[in-house]
């Protein structure tokens, strides 16, 4: 892999671009970290500078894209803020019916965590996970997760809401689909 520097006058046209497409305002601690993600989109476009490799995202609307999805963090499990549920758990015990949007959904753990709450006391609810990130959207339609992940699942819920991978989906888990058709995940910021 080559290493191309990335100068400070290219890593604050980057930040300002980022902000402006994103609101993410990234530090100047992150630069390193920025480099590492990049490095492999220099590559790929053949080009020698950061700047170069600028001027191809701000013409090109999908490179814009990998752009994003490359600098975006995408922290995501099941049940993350278990606050955040008992007080969801709360609101649904007193409702006929509720929508919920999931920000930042990521690879959608949280939006079927959600989900698998409001399953459990309704049959009126409905589910709309966003992300910048189209990536990872993909993989939240799916509902397809390593089989580690089911560990943060209350009991009950691993075994009413989560099928077990056999065959090519070994070391894998499915959310039911029987969920899954109250979620929607579309691209957002």
């Amino acid at each position: 892999m080559v290493n191309i520097e990335l100068k400070d006058n290219e890593y604050l046209v980057l930040q300002k671009l980022l902000f402006k497409e994103t609101g993410i305002s990234l530090g100047d601690n992150k630069q390193e970290m920025v480099k590492a993600r990049l490095l492999k989109r220099l590559e790929h476009h053949k080009v020698n500078s950061f700047s170069d490799y600028l001027k191809i995202v701000q013409i090109s609307q999908s490179e814009k894209e990998v752009f994003l999805n490359q600098l975006s963090t995408n922290e995501t499990y099941f049940f993350r803020e278990w606050d955040h549920f008992v007080f969801l758990e709360k609101q649904a015990q007193h409702s006929s019916a509720l929508r919920v949007w999931s920000a930042a959904a990521s690879q959608g753990a949280e939006a079927y965590s959600i989900a698998m709450v409001l399953d459990s006391l309704l049959t009126n609810y409905a589910v709309v996970g966003t992300d910048i990130n189209t990536e990872v959207l993909e993989i939240a339609r799916k509902g397809l997760y390593p089989f580690k992940w089911i560990e943060k699942i209350p009991y009950e819920f691993q075994k009413k809401y989560c099928l077990k991978g056999e065959g090519r989906f070994e070391g894998k888990f499915l959310v039911d689909p029987c969920i899954s058709k109250h979620l929607l995940f579309v691209q957002n910021n």
